[in-house]
């Protein structure tokens, strides 16, 4: 189970911060696909998670940082699948944030997190198939989850400091690499989402009128199934759900 975010430029809902997953990513289909900001409900830190909601919160506190520190791959191991080493290091422009740079992240999250609001509920579904066609040394099964999508609006202010940040430091997060996009460059350069985000961006894009979303491009046999709105507890989900893999 997972909690994610879209994070979106609220007079512009085609513009974006979002995740991209580097070539060190475990699953190879997936290398250099877009990816929602959040993480999911496992680990020994997630134990204090009530639901998906404040999964995403804790992920959300976790990752965008200024400070350049080690990321474990723990996470990985926990979901079935072998990294290479138990610490990496994503790359980040060389510059040292100033107090007021720090702070102004620290807003921002707060932002975010506060302003999260439910979206949609998925069960997306990655056959192994899919894993095989791009490595012939898989050892992964299929990849089955539970992804809660929240959504938040960032007004003018909050909106352009973050894309200030971004520019600056070319990555904001500890575990992933992030960047300021938009619909229209999606498309444009053909990029693809990973473990099915697409089915749940052009849901969202398309909220907005966007129609343009009918032309990102999909993962071939990944497939995903509406689960109505976040729900209220982790209990909730456990009643319907059998989780495999949780804290």
């Amino acid at each position: 189970m997972a909690g994610v975010g879209i994070i979106y430029r609220a007079i512009d809902p085609g513009k974006i911060f979002t995740e991209v997953k580097d070539d060190g990513l475990p699953a190879v289909v997936f290398r250099r696909g877009l990816c929602t900001p959040g993480g999911n409900w496992i680990g020994e830190a997630a134990r204090a998670d009530t639901n998906p909601l404040a999964t995403y919160r804790r992920e959300i506190g976790e990752e965008l940082s200024l400070e350049r520190a080690a990321a474990s791959t723990l996470e990985s191991r926990l979901l079935g699948m072998e990294p290479d080493g138990n610490f990496y290091l994503v790359p980040r422009a060389n510059v040292k944030p100033t107090p007021g740079q720090i702070s102004a992240l620290a807003d921002i999250k707060r932002v975010i997190i506060e302003g999260a609001t439910p979206f949609v509920d998925l069960l997306n579904t990655t056959p192994r198939a899919v894993l095989d066609r791009a490595d012939a040394n898989n050892k992964k099964g299929d990849i089955i989850a539970v992804v809660s999508y929240f959504a938040t609006a960032l007004r003018e202010p909050e909106w352009h400091e973050l894309a200030a940040l971004q520019a600056a430091f070319g990555n904001l997060s500890n575990e992933s690499i992030t960047l300021v996009t938009s619909l229209d460059e999606i498309i444009t350069n053909g990029m693809r989402w990973a473990y099915g985000h697409e089915h749940a961006m052009r849901r969202f894009f398309l909220a907005f009128g966007l129609e343009a979303a009918k032309d990102m491009l999909e993962t071939e046999d990944v497939t995903s199934e509406c689960l109505g709105t976040p729900r209220a507890s982790y209990d909730d989900y456990l009643v319907e759900f059998d989780i495999e893999r949780r804290p």
